[in-house]
C-alpha cells in the first residue's frame, strides 16, 4: 500500500463526524488521506504529519502497541470522560472537541500541510 505521509490523515467512521472533518480540512486547503482500516492505520502511524482518530478508532486501538507520537488528535463532539482515557491511552496530544475547536483544528490542518517531509 502507498504511505501518504505528506498529508495529514484520519481514520473514522462515516458519519457527521467524518463530514465535519472533511469540511474543515477543505477549508484548511488540506486533501485528508482518509485511512480505511487498522491496518493502513498501523503503516500511517508514524509518517502522517497529523493523524485524526474518532473515538471508536481510538478506543479499538488501545492497548495495539502503536507506541507515542507527535501530532495524535482525537476528534469527537463531546467531552464524555471517557473520551480523555483513550487520548491518555493511545498517547494523543489534543482533543479536539467540535465545533468548539473548529478554527484549531483547522489550523493544525494547514499547519501539518507546512511541516517538512522526510
Amino acid at each position: 500500500m502507498q504511505a501518504h505521509g505528506g498529508r495529514p490523515a484520519a481514520m473514522m467512521a462515516a458519519g457527521r463526524l467524518a463530514d465535519e472533518v472533511s469540511r474543515l480540512a477543505a477549508a484548511a486547503g488540506c486533501d485528508l488521506h482518509r485511512i480505511p482500516d487498522h491496518g493502513s492505520l498501523r503503516e500511517q502511524w508514524s509518517c502522517a504529519p497529523l493523524l485524526l482518530l474518532d473515538v471508536a478508532t481510538a478506543k479499538a486501538i488501545t492497548g495495539a502497541g502503536l507506541g507515542r507520537r507527535d501530532g495524535v488528535v482525537i476528534v469527537c463532539t463531546d467531552g464524555d470522560p471517557q473520551v480523555w482515557q483513550y487520548a491518555v491511552a493511545v498517547g494523543a496530544q489534543h482533543v479536539a472537541v467540535l465545533p468548539d475547536a473548529e478554527a484549531w483544528l483547522a489550523g493544525a490542518l494547514a499547519e501539518a500541510l507546512e511541516a517538512p517531509t522526510e
